[in-house]
């Protein structure tokens, strides 16, 4: 017997964002637990080359399972090749911080890099920063 008056109110925003990070955080302590455990075994560009495929699979699958296109022309773009570059050597030396260095330091790392992608951008580019 079900009532007429069913509560199926959502999380507070707060709440899901909270239970978000505590999810993204447990799965960085994964990733850092296999990334430590495969500089063991492997040079960095290995592991950079494996995470790669195994990060481009997932995102191919999401692609195909909303239906959307996995390739675009846009990607090809000289501003896209130059993120592209950027991306690449960034992420090679968060790998490289996640297979040398413990797993607090790595996680300052990682919250403090939008903190400085918007002082680049105050610094370089002019643009205005407020507290929003």
């Amino acid at each position: 017997m079900s009532s007429s008056h069913e509560n199926k109110t959502p999380l507070p925003a707060n709440l899901a964002g909270s239970l978000w990070m505590i999810a993204a955080m447990a799965a960085f302590a994964l990733e850092d637990a296999f990334v430590k455990q495969a500089a063991l075994q492997l040079p960095v560009s290995e592991i950079l080359v494996l995470f790669g495929i195994g990060g481009a699979l997932a995102f191919w699958a999401l692609a195909v399972f909303n239906g959307e296109r996995v390739f675009r022309r846009e990607a090809l773009s000289p501003v896209m090749q130059v993120r592209f570059g950027f991306e690449l050597v960034g992420r090679l030396f968060y790998i490289l911080a996640l297979a040398l260095t413990p797993l607090s330091a790595t996680t300052v790392i990682l919250q403090a890099t939008p903190i400085f992608v918007v002082f680049g951008a105050a610094l370089f580019f002019g643009e205005k920063v407020g507290w929003r």
